[in-house]
C-alpha cells in the first residue's frame, strides 16, 4: 500500500514537472511573436512620424521662400500689374537656383485673385488661362486668404501642392503663388532612412483629370503609379484594411505598411504610400532562439525523466534491501553513511561544489566535493593538500570584498551568510563568476570551521549581459528616429538661411559692390553665417552623444551624477520639444561618484522614454516632467517626476518584473525597467524605487559614496 501511494505521489510530481516545462515553451512562444510585433510597431511609427516631418517641412520651407517674394517690392509691383514677361526675367534665376537645391520642385506657378494664371515658371508660354473650375484649392485660397497645402492631380502631373496668398502693402490680396513638389521626394526621403521598398498608388477617379493617359495597374480602387519588383508578387496579397501586414513568399517574410497616406487640402485621402520591409533576417534570429528553448527544455524532459525512473528504481532496490537485512545498529549507520554519501554526490556534478574551511589564515580546506576540479581546473589532491589555497584562486580585485564579507559576518556572529557575486581564475586563466553560501559553524564563541556552498553563475552573468546589450539595442531605433528628428529643425534653418542668402543676392538686396551698402550687407551676411555655424555645432554635439552612448565602454569614472543626465536630456531634447514636452532641472548634487556614464543614460534613458509614451497614450496636456538631484550624508539622489497620471496601484511592484510592461502588447518589451533595476542596484550598488505623486509617477535612484 505504501509503495503504491509513492509511485502514484511521484507520477503526479512528473507530469506536474513536465506541464510546467511546456507551458514555459508556450510562454516563450508568445514572447517572441511579441518582439517580432513590437518591432513592426516600432517601424509603422517612424514611418508615419517621417512622412508628417517631411509634410511640415516642406510648407515650412516654401513659407519662407514666399515670405521673401513678399518683401521684394519690384515683385510685388509685377503681381499687381501682371506683367508676365518681365516676372519670368525676375524670377528667373531664383527659380533655378531652387531647382538646384530642390530637385522635386515640378512647380512654380502664379495665380491672380481670379484664380487665372500670370505665370507658369515650370511653363512660361501657358498663362491667362481661367482655373476657377479646374483649381479648387487655389479658387479657396482667393476666397479665404489662407494658406492651404495638400495632394493634387492636375491636367499635366501629380503633385503636392502649397499654395500662400500674397499681400502688397496695407494688407492687399493680390494673388497666390503656388509650389508642387513631386511625390518621389517623400519616398526617396523615407526609404534613404528607414530601408524599405516602396510604391506610389494615386485613387483611379483622381487619375481621370490628367491629358495624357496611361493604362495603371490597379490594387482596389487605386492606380499604381510607381513601384519595384518585390511588389509584382506582394501585391495580390496586399489588403489595403489592414495598418500593417506580414506576408511570406517564397521562404521570405516580409511586413507592408499601408498606414502612409497623402490628403488633398480638404483632408480627403488622394494617394496611398505603401512601404514594404523584408524581415526575414530578424524572424530566422527569433526562431533560431526558439528553436534553443525547445532543445534545452526537451534535454530537461529527458534529464526529469530519467531521475524519475532512476529515483523509482534506487527506492524499490533500498526498500528490498531493507527488508532482507536486520535493522541493527550497525545496518542504521550504514544506511545513513549511503544516504548521505548519496548527498554529496549531488555537489560531484553539475556547476556546485560543496568546500570545508578551517577557520585559520589561509583557509584550509578539509573537504571539498568532486566537482572542484570542474569548477577551478586544479586535481582534487592539490585542493585537499592545500598545495593550492581557495583563496589564491580568487580574482585579485574582488579578494579584499570576500575577506571583508568573511570578515563582517565571523564579527557578527551570523550563522549563515551570502557572499556577493564574485570572479575567480581557473588553471588555465580562464575568469569564472561564482556565488557562494557559507553557514558557520561555532561552538559555543569559537567558530570552528566554514561549510560553503559554491555555484558556477558564469552563465548566467554573460545572459544578463546580452539583455543589457538586447535592451540598450532596442532604444537605437527610437533613439535614431530622435536623432531625425532632432535634426530636422537645424537642416531646415540652415536651408533657409542659404535660401535666403542666395534670393538677397539674385535681387541685388545683398551687394557687397556698392558703397552705400557694404556694411549693412556684411552685417547680414556675418550673423547668417554665424546662425549656421551654431546649427552646424548643435548637429555635431548631438550625433557625438549619440556615438558614445552606444560605445561598449562600461568602465566608471569619478564624476558628477548630472553628467549621464545631462547627456541622456541631450539626446532626448527634440523629441521633447516636437511633442511640446517641457522638462524643469534642479541640480543641486555636488559630490562626485565612481560611475560607469553609459550605463546610467540608459537608465535614465528608459525612464524619461516611458514618460514621453505615457503623454502620448494618454494625450497629457502642460506635460512636464521634473529633474531633481542633491545629496545626502551617505548618497547622492535622482528624482525623476511627471504629470502623467502615475501607474496603477495594483501593477506598480511588477514594473521592475522581467518581460512586465505597462505598455500594449506591441509597444513594451518589459525588459527596460528590468535592465535599469540591474544597473543600477547590481552594478552601482543602489537602490531604484517607484512610486505615485499627486500628479504622476515619481523614480527615485540613489547612489551610495
Amino acid at each position: 500500500m505504501k509503495n503504491k501511494f509513492f509511485l502514484e505521489k511521484s507520477i503526479l510530481i512528473f507530469f506536474i514537472l513536465v506541464i510546467g516545462i511546456l507551458l514555459r515553451v508556450s510562454y516563450n512562444y508568445t514572447q517572441i511573436d511579441n518582439i517580432v510585433e513590437n518591432e513592426v510597431d516600432r517601424l509603422s511609427k517612424q514611418i508615419d512620424l517621417l512622412l508628417v516631418d517631411h509634410i511640415k517641412h516642406i510648407n515650412d520651407k516654401y513659407r519662407v521662400v514666399a515670405n521673401n517674394y513678399q518683401n521684394n517690392e519690384k515683385f510685388i509691383n509685377l503681381v499687381k500689374h501682371k506683367n508676365t514677361k518681365k516676372l519670368y526675367t525676375e524670377l528667373i534665376d531664383s527659380y533655378n537656383s531652387m531647382l538646384i537645391f530642390d530637385p522635386y520642385l515640378h512647380i512654380m506657378h502664379l495665380h491672380d485673385t481670379n484664380t487665372v494664371s500670370i505665370l507658369r515658371m515650370h511653363k512660361p508660354e501657358s498663362y491667362g488661362d481661367d482655373l476657377t473650375n479646374i483649381r479648387p484649392m487655389i479658387r479657396d485660397v482667393n476666397k479665404n486668404k489662407m494658406h492651404y497645402n495638400g495632394f493634387e492631380v492636375g491636367k499635366n502631373g501629380i503633385n503636392y501642392r502649397v499654395s500662400i496668398p500674397l499681400f502688397a502693402k496695407k494688407k492687399e490680396h493680390i494673388g497666390v503663388l503656388e509650389f508642387g513638389i513631386e511625390p518621389s521626394y517623400f519616398i526617396s526621403e523615407i526609404t534613404n532612412i528607414v530601408n524599405v521598398e516602396s510604391q506610389l498608388m494615386i485613387k483611379s477617379e483622381s487619375m481621370k483629370k490628367l491629358i495624357k493617359k496611361r493604362d495603371y495597374k490597379k490594387l482596389g480602387e487605386y492606380s499604381i503609379i510607381k513601384t519595384t519588383p518585390i511588389y509584382e508578387k506582394i501585391n495580390p496579397l496586399i489588403d489595403l484594411n489592414k495598418k500593417n501586414q506580414l506576408i511570406k513568399i517564397d521562404g521570405r517574410n516580409y511586413v507592408v505598411f499601408n498606414s502612409a497616406v497623402l490628403k488633398n487640402y480638404k483632408g480627403i485621402t488622394k494617394a496611398r504610400i505603401i512601404f514594404t520591409k523584408d524581415i526575414t533576417s530578424i524572424v530566422k534570429k527569433y526562431n533560431d532562439s526558439l528553436f534553443m528553448i525547445y532543445g534545452i527544455n526537451f534535454i530537461i524532459i529527458i534529464i526529469i525523466i530519467f531521475l524519475f525512473l532512476r529515483g523509482i528504481k534506487k527506492r524499490n532496490y533500498l526498500e528490498n534491501s531493507l527488508k532482507e537485512l536486520n535493522i541493527t545498529l550497525e545496518d542504521k549507520v550504514r544506511k545513513r553513511t549511503k544516504e548521505q554519501n548519496i548527498l554529496l554526490s549531488l555537489f560531484d556534478k553539475g556547476d556546485s561544489v560543496l568546500f570545508k574551511w578551517k577557520n585559520d589564515q589561509y583557509w584550509s580546506v578539509e573537504f571539498a566535493s568532486l566537482g572542484v576540479t570542474e569548477l577551478l581546473g586544479y586535481s582534487f589532491s592539490d585542493i585537499i593538500s592545500n598545495k593550492i589555497t581557495y583563496a589564491s584562486c580568487i580574482h585579485k580585485d574582488d579578494l579584499e570584498q570576500v575577506m571583508s564579507e568573511v570578515t563582517e559576518a565571523s564579527r557578527s556572529k551570523e550563522s549563515y551568510f551570502k557572499h556577493k557575486p564574485y570572479r575567480i581564475i581557473t588553471k588555465s586563466g580562464d575568469v569564472k563568476w561564482v556565488l557562494d553560501s557559507t553557514i558557520i559553524v561555532t561552538d559555543g564563541d569559537d567558530i570552528k570551521f566554514y561549510i560553503g556552498h559554491i555555484n558556477d553563475i558564469t552563465k548566467l552573468v554573460n545572459i544578463e549581459k546580452q539583455l543589457l546589450q538586447h535592451s540598450k539595442m532596442v532604444q537605437m531605433g527610437e533613439m535614431i528616429s530622435m536623432i531625425a528628428h532632432q535634426w530636422r529643425q537645424p537642416l531646415g534653418a540652415i536651408s533657409a538661411i542659404s535660401i535666403d542668402l542666395n534670393m538677397k543676392m539674385e535681387l541685388d538686396i545683398l551687394d557687397l559692390t556698392k558703397k552705400d551698402n557694404t556694411e549693412n550687407s556684411q552685417s547680414h551676411l556675418s550673423k547668417s553665417l554665424k546662425k549656421i555655424d551654431s546649427l552646424v555645432h548643435s548637429l555635431t554635439t548631438t550625433i557625438d552623444d549619440f556615438r558614445n552612448f552606444y560605445k561598449s565602454n562600461n568602465k566608471k569614472e569619478l564624476v558628477s551624477i548630472n553628467e549621464p543626465l545631462n547627456k541622456a536630456y541631450s539626446i532626448l531634447e527634440g523629441s521633447f520639444k516636437a511633442n511640446s514636452i517641457k522638462v524643469n532641472g534642479e541640480y543641486l548634487s555636488k559630490e562626485k561618484l565612481n560611475i560607469c556614464i553609459n550605463e546610467l543614460m540608459q537608465v535614465v534613458l528608459n525612464i524619461l522614454q516611458n514618460s514621453q509614451d505615457n503623454f502620448l497614450d494618454e494625450d497629457i496636456l502642460d506635460a512636464q516632467i521634473n529633474i531633481k538631484t542633491y545629496d545626502t550624508k551617505i548618497s547622492s539622489v535622482i528624482e525623476i517626476l511627471d504629470n502623467g497620471g502615475g501607474i496603477k496601484e495594483d501593477i506598480i511592484d511588477k514594473v521592475f518584473d522581467p518581460y512586465f510592461s505597462t505598455k500594449n502588447e506591441k509597444n513594451g518589451t518589459g525588459l527596460g525597467l528590468y535592465m535599469s533595476k540591474m544597473i543600477v542596484e547590481e552594478h552601482h550598488n543602489g537602490i531604484i524605487t517607484i512610486e505615485n505623486s499627486v500628479d504622476g509617477a515619481l523614480f527615485k535612484i540613489e547612489l551610495f559614496n
